[in-house]
């Protein structure tokens, strides 16, 4: 079996993607698993990883629906703000809801935070923590200023399997 680890769908309509104004005109449609389908032809035995586009709940909750019925789908990595004092909860609730089975990471978008040190937050490693309880991975999306705060974070918590999106 192949995975391709990191495939991401949106749909402008449903949501705001403010990011694809930036972006080639080409990108600022909907992109979905039948695009996905017919560009790399999967075999039977190819799954796919969905990584969230946006830091939203509802977003990740939608997705975990998609993965339920989809074969190609083998995994979704989510987000969740890890900030929140619910983010146990929050977490039950993704794995609870449908496809929930699907989920097997977070990932927030720290490249975007001006904050150097965000990861480093006693919220964020409260957060992080949840996560690694939880039994899912944590997808590092970082800047090279925020790779000193990231690989202080790793050294922190042992338990938790993090993943390096678009090599830093």
């Amino acid at each position: 079996m192949r995975y391709d680890t990191h495939v991401h769908v949106w749909d402008p309509a449903t949501r705001d993607h403010a990011w694809l104004e930036a972006e080639d005109e080409s990108l600022r449609r909907r992109f979905d698993l039948d695009d996905y389908a017919g560009d790399a032809t999967p075999g039977a035995d190819d799954r796919v990883v969905l990584v969230q586009v946006l830091a939203d709940f509802d977003e990740t909750v939608e997705t975990l629906a998609l993965a339920q019925d989809n074969v190609l789908v083998g995994g979704v990595v989510g987000w969740v703000d890890l900030e929140a004092p619910d983010v146990e909860e929050r977490l039950v609730q993704l794995l609870e809801s449908p496809g929930g089975d699907r989920l097997v990471g977070l990932r927030h978008l720290v490249q975007s935070e001006p904050d150097r040190a965000w990861l480093m937050r006693p919220t964020v490693r409260r957060g992080l923590r949840a996560v690694a309880e939880a039994g899912l991975s944590y997808d590092l999306l970082v800047r090279p200023p925020q790779l000193r705060a990231a690989i202080d974070v790793v050294g922190m918590l042992p338990d938790l399997q993090f993943v390096l999106d678009h090599a830093a």
